[in-house]
């Protein structure tokens, strides 16, 4: 047990319903129902409790906020111990009793060893506190415990099981195997309770236990289709929109005067008997775009929406047959709140029908333009290794 100081640190945590805007201007607290002697309070007020008397007493305390508003009070109760009374420092004694009959009182903390060979079959109640160096007594303690028969033995396997359904234990069945299947085809739709106990090698049964479980209903076959569609975007059901469902189940809707950030869409779909789906809430996001456009010789070669300062990933660059391709203009890295424009030329490589040498310069391999080894030359573009190391790129009509 601890001496409770003199002052004491108080910390209030208030939730309260206000406006986004409003803040917490300021507080007071009153002690034991005085609110006429309630005093201001501030963040980390240290309360002075030194003049209350010994015992319980109450603290409560309320805020204001920016718009003059208070809040509820919150009330908290302490208790002031006496001057005199010092921190207790041991266990100088401990007394238990069963069934409230008070035993002889043990002057030891070691390991006790209570007698219940007297007492009879059945449930009862060990009751235990202790005293410290003090004088003073603990709070209760109680625990409940079972007498079995001196001739019960300890159970070692369980040996039979068995479980009902709702309730109806003259139906009750076994279980033979572990895990088990237990069939409920016959149930109604709707919520059951599932029994079960278990039997040991001493005939004896265990305690139930329950759980409840629901049998969804089976939907009957339908040669319904869907035909209606209904939708709201964060939660404006005054702003619901309502319309047919065509052939290829898709839908589109403006979301052009949408702030950019998340957002929800609430929809529901309705089938030609006139029945109406759960509805379904997906959160999406709307972000700001540009256009992302790669021109290849003056066309347009591939083109994106890509959001504000997103990174770019380059397009891989084309091919073409008897081609070069210069590369592509400088990428920014991320995507500017602009349009962007990236542009490449092909540039024609000179047809030749045979590879001739300057200065003794002789070809030492031929490549096709994946890089395949070729014995001779290929139709079409090829790669060629002279002898000095450097590449030559030919083209053959």
């Amino acid at each position: 047990m601890r001496n409770i100081m003199k002052t004491m640190l108080l910390v209030v945590v208030m939730i309260f319903s206000t406006s986004i805007t409003a803040q917490i201007t300021g507080g007071e607290y009153w002690i034991d129902g005085d609110i006429a002697a309630r005093k201001a309070l501030s963040p980390g007020t240290t309360i002075d409790i030194s003049s209350l008397s010994p015992g319980l007493h109450k603290l409560t305390v309320r805020v204001k906020d920016s718009k003059g508003l208070w809040s509820n009070q919150i009330a908290r109760l302490f208790y002031v111990m006496p001057d005199a009374h010092a921190d207790a420092t041991s266990v100088a004694a401990a007394e238990y009793w069963i069934d409230d009959v008070k035993q002889t009182t043990a002057t030891t903390l070691n390991t006790q060893v209570i007698d219940i060979s007297q007492l009879d079959d059945g449930l009862h109640k060990l009751i235990v506190r202790v005293k410290d160096n003090k004088g003073v007594w603990s709070n209760q303690m109680t625990r409940t415990f079972f007498v079995s028969s001196a001739a019960y033995a300890d159970a070692t396997s369980i040996t039979a099981r068995e479980f009902w359904i709702d309730g109806k234990i003259a139906d009750r069945q076994k279980i033979d195997d572990t895990p088990a299947v237990i069939d409920i085809s016959s149930l109604p739709a709707g919520l059951h309770m599932l029994t079960m106990r278990v039997q040991d090698n001493n005939g004896v049964w265990s305690n139930q236990m329950a759980r409840m479980f629901y049998v969804a209903s089976t939907p009957e076959p339908s040669d319904a289709t869907l035909v209606n569609y209904l939708y709201w975007i964060d939660g404006d059901k005054e702003h619901k929109v309502m319309g047919t469902i065509d052939d290829s189940h898709s839908l589109t809707f403006d979301i052009g005067d949408l702030e950019e950030g998340d957002h929800t869409f609430t929809w529901y779909v309705s089938d030609s008997k006139g029945r109406w789906s759960d509805p379904i809430t997906e959160v999406f996001a709307v972000v700001e775009c540009s256009t992302l456009t790669y021109m290849v010789d003056g066309e347009i070669y591939k083109t994106y929406e890509v959001p504000h300062g997103s990174a770019i990933t380059p397009e891989e660059e084309p091919t073409k047959d008897g081609y070069t391709f210069s590369g592509w203009s400088d990428i920014p890295e991320t995507m500017p709140n602009e349009d962007v424009t990236i542009t490449g030329t092909f540039t024609f490589v000179d047809a030749i029908e045979s590879v001739t040498t300057n200065d003794d310069v002789t070809p030492k391999r031929i490549y096709t333009p994946s890089g395949t080894p070729a014995v001779t030359l290929q139709k079409g573009l090829n790669i060629i290794l002279m002898e000095d190391g450097t590449t030559k790129k030919v083209y053959v009509k």
